[in-house]
């Protein structure tokens, strides 16, 4: 097969991303194939990476349009440039999504990023490294298809995007529009999101009050 991740003559034969492995490249440069997988059994998602990415049968894009004081709206894209975080649903039920390319571009990760939400006072943001977010500050990420407000600690894996509100006042949740029947489902504002934790039995307890340990997004933490 081909040698992975090997770059010559400013070209890779075959460059396979990992994810959830910090991403950074200090230099463009072509490659002949691309790809990265990520397994998901849930529909919704974001994603950021260093090569363009093109809407098809098992992913269609999404970005951020609009805003107001109730709504997000977004919209379907059929292609977004290398480094734009962008939203997306997988369309198949398929435990794993995969975006992949042959013959194509590959972006600096440190370049500067893209960024097609049009919506004032709104920015997508994304990342190639592990992101925390320690506290509520107008961020807003997807986790088990809806968009939380980051009210408590959260570790977002790389190649992950944020949704970041400027404005006053933000507030704990806004509903989703999107230009077809397949909205975002988002949570209401009498549910704050609690970082999505559960016991080791997997019973949900909002924030953990006691020492032990339990389960955040996926991953153990630790109260002390």
């Amino acid at each position: 097969g081909l040698t992975k991740n090997v770059v010559v003559a400013g070209v890779c034969d075959n460059l396979v991303i990992a994810d959830g492995a910090p991403l950074r490249l200090e230099e463009g440069f072509d490659a002949a194939n691309v790809s990265y997988e990520r397994a998901m059994t849930n529909a919704w998602g974001t994603i950021i990476l260093p090569f363009a990415l093109t809407s098809d049968a098992d992913v269609q894009l999404y970005s951020l349009k609009g805003a107001d004081d109730e709504n997000m709206t977004f919209e379907r894209v059929a292609s977004v440039e290398a480094n734009t975080p962008v939203a997306f649903k997988k369309l198949t039920d398929a435990d794993k999504v995969a975006f992949s390319a042959s013959n194509i571009a590959i972006a600096a990760t440190t370049a500067a990023h893209n960024d097609n939400t049009t919506a004032a006072l709104w920015a997508a943001e994304g990342s190639y490294t592990q992101q925390q977010i320690a506290d509520y500050a107008g961020i807003y990420y997807i986790a088990s298809n809806k968009f939380w407000a980051a009210d408590d600690a959260v570790a977002l894996n790389p190649f992950r995007a944020v949704f970041r509100y400027s404005g006053a006042n933000p507030v704990k949740s806004f509903a989703i529009v999107t230009d077809s029947t397949d909205g975002i489902v988002m949570p209401d504002e009498a549910t704050p999101a609690q970082g999505l934790c559960h016991d080791l039995g997997g019973r949900l307890i909002g924030t953990p009050r006691q020492r032990g340990i339990y389960i955040r997004n996926g991953k153990k933490i630790i109260i002390k």
